[in-house]
């Protein structure tokens, strides 16, 4: 199992695009990846088609209710394995603080006995805060997509 983590503290840098292309290839090679959507905006979500309604069906509840991934994880049309994002993301950082424990718990879960076999893509929101920390912590590779522009080199 890889698990990789797409993150740029910029936005509009391809993030979600990069994490979407990443679990399409890991499809196409016949294996079943898991996608964790970490952004509120919650776009890699809308494009596999999923829209939990409320906070409680997304990846939030493994954050706020401790949930298992598997318990919130769905399976999407295309086969790609998806615990998808919901708004409510954005009040973690204030809830739950940055304790060790905290920003530790997304790789404690990957690295379980009952995890989720197979490779994992985490698409991040562009801000440094518990979700990123979260996926920096749990990965083995981080791929950092770039503009070309003047702004975002800067």
């Amino acid at each position: 199992m890889t698990v990789i983590t797409v993150f740029n503290q910029k936005g509009g840098v391809g993030k979600t695009t990069t994490a979407l292309n990443l679990l399409a290839g890991i499809a196409q090679r016949k294996q079943r990846p898991l996608g964790i959507d970490l952004d509120p905006q919650a776009h890699l979500s809308s494009i596999f088609g999923t829209h939990p309604k409320l906070a409680d069906d997304s990846v939030y509840s493994f954050f706020m209710r401790q949930r298992p991934l598997s318990e919130v994880a769905q399976i999407t049309p295309s086969g790609v394995i998806l615990c998808p994002g919901h708004l409510e993301l954005t009040k973690l950082d204030t809830l739950l603080g940055k304790g060790v424990n905290v920003v530790t718990r997304l790789r404690t879960a990957l690295h379980s006995k009952g995890a989720i076999p197979g490779h994992v893509v985490i698409d991040c929101c562009p801000l440094l805060g518990v979700l990123s920390l979260n996926a920096i912590f749990a990965c083995d590779l981080v791929v950092v997509p770039v503009s070309a522009d003047y702004l975002a080199f800067q």
